[in-house]
């Protein structure tokens, strides 16, 4: 027994050094060959170019030049770009060993920025740089832009007119002249109005400048709404420049002076959800409108389907432009069963004195269950 021990001990050994030594023959080999094929060296004489100032539009070129240090050929393909302006093309049968070859970067301008950055990134088979990046900088310059890109007149309340401003600046032309086409929005007024030196100030970059102003007549109803204003420029010595038709983006929301707030007031609807049958409900709210004047009064109030009774007393002395009204509701015990729940809420009128507002409604949201 313990020959047999020893004897299947001693071919496990052996098989064991066999396999390490099989191994370390194939290693040997593999170096002797890496050795025998050589191994590349990518040497480039940069890896980012600045070009300065251009302007929107415009296609750039650069060429880099690639060096081949090593002992072996060297492969580039393109992984990827930054976005779609750049196109790379790099040489598509390698680099032997000791020569260099030309990498081409092309770009182009979309949009002003003071930060262009665009580029890519290389794979290679040198193993110090299996991947490389490659970029061009600079900063692009606006022949037009609008400060802001969006006219936004934000919360208007309905029937008080209001106004905003924006500026048309030029990066490249000393001077040039604004002409306004149309605006999609017909209850808004626009002119010519001196820029805004602020805007001016702000962008070191400016050479010239023309202003904008937007009047909002504020008869439309209350919602949201949104258009352009179109726009040329005329530039000495550029004929090409009033080809081009400008948009400038307006936003307008319309709002209601008057707003709901009370314990379970969810935006314009008091919230009661359902109630048992002979159980009744009593609540009381606040309706506060904004800009009223001082004769401004609530004359009635009608409630669809007429299930609860609504009154309301005014809770300042009539003599300022905020007015607070207190409304209270009540559900009687004896209403029978009933479902106001949404869709089908109980809406609430009030009727007041004011031309513009002569009806504002809120609702409520309950359900009389068994």
């Amino acid at each position: 027994m313990l020959r047999s021990v020893m004897i299947v001990c001693s071919l496990a050994l052996v098989g064991g050094l066999g396999y390490l030594m099989l191994r370390s023959a194939h290693a040997t080999a593999n170096l002797s060959r890496q050795a025998e094929l050589g191994t590349p060296r990518m040497e480039f004489d940069t890896l980012s170019y600045d070009f300065g100032v251009m302007d929107v539009g415009e296609t750039g070129q650069h060429t880099f030049t690639v060096r081949n240090t090593g002992d072996a050929p060297l492969k580039i393909k393109v992984a990827s770009t930054t976005c779609k302006c750049t196109l790379i093309a790099a040489p598509a049968d390698g680099i032997p060993p000791g020569e260099s070859r030309e990498l081409k970067l092309e770009w182009k301008t979309i949009q002003p920025i003071d930060g262009f950055r665009h580029g890519g990134t290389l794979s290679t088979n040198d193993p110090r740089y299996p991947a490389i990046n490659v970029r061009v900088e600079g900063r692009v310059r606006a022949r037009v832009a609008h400060v802001p890109e969006v006219v936004t007149m934000g919360q208007v309340l309905q029937g008080y007119p209001t106004q905003a401003t924006a500026t048309i600046i030029s990066q490249v032309w000393d001077q040039f002249t604004l002409e306004i086409i149309d605006c999609s929005l017909p209850q808004v007024r626009v002119e010519l109005a001196p820029p805004d030196q602020t805007v001016i100030s702000g962008n070191e970059w400016t050479r010239s400048a023309q202003g904008l102003r937007f009047t909002y007549d504020a008869s439309q109803p209350v919602g949201t709404y949104r258009g352009q204003v179109r726009y040329r420029v005329h530039a000495p010595g550029e004929p090409l420049a009033s080809q081009t038709i400008h948009e400038l983006p307006i936003t307008i929301d319309v709002v209601t002076p008057f707003s709901l707030h009370g314990r379970h007031v969810d935006q314009n609807a008091i919230v009661w959800g359902p109630i048992r049958q002979n159980m009744g409900r009593r609540d009381s709210l606040f309706v506060v409108g904004r800009k009223l004047p001082s004769d401004f009064a609530i004359e009635a109030i009608t409630v669809e389907p007429p299930v609860l009774r609504v009154t309301q007393r005014r809770q300042d002395d009539g003599t300022t432009t905020t007015g607070r009204f207190a409304i209270d509701l009540e559900l009687p015990k004896a209403a029978g069963l009933v479902n106001c729940m949404t869709p089908n809420a109980a809406v609430i009128t009030l009727q007041t004195n004011h031309p513009l507002y002569p009806q504002v409604k809120f609702y409520a949201e309950f359900a009389v269950v068994e």
